[in-house]
């Protein structure tokens, strides 16, 4: 009973940490992707003159500036949104929940998403 006792302590403790750090690595490889994205946009931007904004799929941002993230976790949605013309804004949303925006070329984190 003692052993069974330990054995759920223990697991209280380690199971909601171990749920943070998978969402830690998550974000962190949501951040890598959309810092991947960067110099396709820079590039987009050298030949047409603005980033490519408003687009709402993983496929639609493939067309326009040939980005495919390094992940091969297909059911993350990314969506370029227009910034103030010299920035844009991404936001990447994995199943688990874990969102992450940032303000792009800055690299910052959006104003409207809290991470």
């Amino acid at each position: 009973m003692l052993a069974v006792f330990v054995l759920f302590a223990l697991a209280t403790i380690a199971i909601p940490q171990y749920v943070g750090y998978q969402q830690t690595v998550e974000a962190s490889a949501l951040r890598l992707n959309i810092h991947s994205m960067a110099s396709f946009q820079e590039q987009y931007r050298s030949e047409n003159g603005q980033y490519a904004v408003s687009l709402d799929s993983r496929r639609a941002i493939e067309v326009a500036i040939g980005w495919r993230p390094h992940t091969t976790q297909q059911d993350v949605l990314y969506r370029i949104l227009p910034g103030d013309g010299q920035s844009y804004e991404v936001i990447a949303s994995a199943p688990d929940g874990t969102e992450v925006c940032l303000q792009m070329p800055q690299g910052t984190q959006c104003p409207s998403v809290a991470e």
